[in-house]
């Protein structure tokens, strides 16, 4: 099965891009899919964050083995496939990819089909230019960014991804 995921940024309201993967592929190829076609340092930490349709995360799909004791688990990426985790249409994740002024993008599942013999993961649409991927700034500062999911989708305005799909 091949799943297309449409990627939105609440801070660059052009940008967008549409992400075919197959779902037997892991979090860490979309990772990496994403941090190659934005032509990002690839040194930099990362999380996905299943996320209900209020966009509020959830369950967190790291980069790499978080905790060191036994009792602690978390999710890795390199070992945690698509289908595992994406069940239905419409399944919201939120991209963390800046972690020190908590910057995310916006990615929902918009189809799925039967897989093909192109070759996976691929970038199908790409518009727009992608935000800076590191803040260097004062943190103590007003950012015109803030830590409301909520409102940042809605100030995209829209409430599902799938009101884009004609970009």
């Amino acid at each position: 099965m091949i799943f297309k995921f449409r990627i939105l940024s609440a801070e660059v309201s052009d940008f967008v891009r549409d992400i075919e993967i197959r779902s037997d592929q892991t979090f860490y190829d979309f990772h990496k899919t994403i941090q190659e076609i934005l032509n990002w340092d690839k040194s930099q930490m990362a999380s996905f964050f299943l996320s209900n349709d209020d966009w509020e995360k959830g369950t967190e799909i790291t980069l790499m083995e978080m905790f060191d004791d036994e009792f602690s688990e978390s999710i890795v990426m390199d070992v945690a496939l698509m289908s595992e985790f994406i069940k239905e249409k419409h399944q919201k994740l939120l991209y963390v990819f800046d972690f020190f002024t908590e910057r995310y993008f916006f990615v929902e599942m918009v189809q799925s089909y039967k897989d093909t013999k192109d070759k996976y993961p691929r970038c199908v649409k790409s518009e727009g230019e992608p935000p800076q991927q590191l803040l260097i700034e004062d943190f103590s500062s007003d950012n015109s960014f803030d830590d409301n999911y909520d409102d940042n989708i809605e100030d995209l305005g829209f409430e599902n991804i799938d009101d884009f799909e004609n970009i």
